[in-house]
């Protein structure tokens, strides 16, 4: 792909990736995405699915209500022709795509997802990408056009195809504390059941057992420093103690 962005458009990128890195709320980060996105591609609708027990959940999009959302779960998802691309598109080193370079316009418009879906909002293109990090799919996201607008351009995929990476990224390290929750120590796990603490206090603790210093830990789970702080709050709180040392005790004493 010979296109190239502009230093104004790198500079936005650079925005985009910034404000990703520094949220804690998966929900949150994509609203914000998908509205910082729009200064670099334009799009009328778009989609933002997590992937959760091999299903799209969680939704968030752009002119697309909840409802709309949640029906293409419950309905749409079965008849989906694309639905097949996730666990494709969900490699870290697979560029987004056009469904145009894959699909005939006339052999989508024979589908009753798109006479039940694109039709009715008059959509002609989409530009699409799978999520996932080390083989896990971890969602999707797709932005539509309609006929008065034109077909996504080889330098928007190359935008998209960047701000990938690091989505993959972050969700992975989202997501990670549920995949490795059975690598904790017994201790951890009593220490979780024993006061409340969350799953990402849980690997914040035991980042910090291991010996790790605050600002590895926030590089390890993609955290700002400022949100570690309020991790260290909680978990001082919930414990009642007051530094590291306290707590690397309260791990070697069993808990009732």
């Amino acid at each position: 792909m010979a296109e190239t962005l502009l230093n104004n458009e790198w500079n936005f990128v650079h925005e985009i990736t910034l404000k990703v890195h520094t949220h804690d709320d998966v929900d949150q980060m994509r609203k914000e995405f998908l509205t910082l996105l729009q200064t670099l591609i334009r799009f009328d609708y778009a989609s933002f699915y997590l992937e959760e027990e091999g299903k799209p959940a969680r939704p968030v999009g752009v002119g697309l209500s909840r409802e709309e959302l949640e029906f293409y779960i419950r309905e749409l998802e079965p008849i989906d022709p694309f639905r097949p691309l996730w666990s494709l598109l969900s490699d870290p080193k697979h560029s987004a795509i056009r469904v145009s370079d894959y699909v005939l316009n006339r052999e989508i418009e024979e589908t009753e997802y798109y006479q039940r879906t694109w039709k009715p909002k008059n959509i002609q293109y989409s530009l699409f990408t799978g999520l996932g990090y080390e083989g896990r799919p971890l969602g999707s996201l797709s932005l539509y056009r309609t006929g008065q607008g034109e077909e996504f351009s080889d330098k928007e995929i190359l935008i998209l195809n960047l701000l990938k990476s690091h989505l993959n990224l972050w969700l992975w390290k989202q997501r990670k504390p549920q995949i490795l929750n059975q690598e904790f120590s017994p201790s951890l796990y009593a220490l979780k059941k024993a006061y409340a603490v969350t799953d990402r206090e849980l690997e914040v603790i035991d980042l910090w057992s291991k010996g790790l210093t605050d600002s590895e830990i926030c590089q390890e789970i993609s955290i700002s420093k400022n949100t570690l702080k309020k991790h260290i709050s909680n978990i001082f709180s919930k414990l009642s103690i007051n530094n590291r040392v306290e707590l690397l005790k309260r791990l070697k004493k069993p808990q009732g």
